[in-house]
């Protein structure tokens, strides 16, 4: 008689991937259609989140040899969802923080372009024509007195 195959449970390694500790460092990328899904990105991003999550948990429940124990062993990897909410509230505010900066720097870059450009240039170009214009007076002075004295 053969043997029932275990499945692989959905969740394995799910909760060392979310403790806080241990977390890896690696990024997948996951295409879903935008049909049906919300305009602005936090709603769409959650969407997604709870999608997965879904399906994983219909994927615990679809594998008998885990159906005793499902709840149990999905409220677990809920804990460790909601012990990595703060820490990734935090890490969002500190990433928005940086953000405000760069902003409030882009913008102070911005007038300082402004100030350069629209005062500053105006006001040299204007000291250089006065210069120049101090330079041929005495020149000019120069060579008038130039003129009048003999070798």
């Amino acid at each position: 008689m053969r043997e029932a195959r275990q499945l692989p449970w959905p969740f394995d390694g799910f909760e060392e991937e979310l403790a806080f500790d241990t977390v890896s460092d690696r990024t997948v990328s996951v295409s879903v259609p935008e049909a049906g899904l919300p305009p602005d990105e936090p709603s769409r991003r959650l969407v997604v989140y709870l999608g997965l999550f879904d399906l994983l948990v219909e994927q615990l429940l679809a594998a008998p040899a885990s159906r005793g124990d499902a709840a149990g062993r999905v409220r677990a990897v809920l804990e460790h969802v909601q012990a990595a909410d703060g820490p990734l509230r935090f890490a969002l505010h500190e990433q928005r923080g940086g953000t405000e900066d760069r902003e409030l720097l882009i913008r102070m870059r911005g007038k300082e372009i402004a100030v350069t450009r629209d005062w500053m240039i105006p006001k040299l170009l204007d000291e250089i024509d006065r210069y120049r214009a101090r330079a041929g007076a005495l020149r000019a002075a120069l060579s008038r007195s130039g003129e009048g004295a003999t070798p």
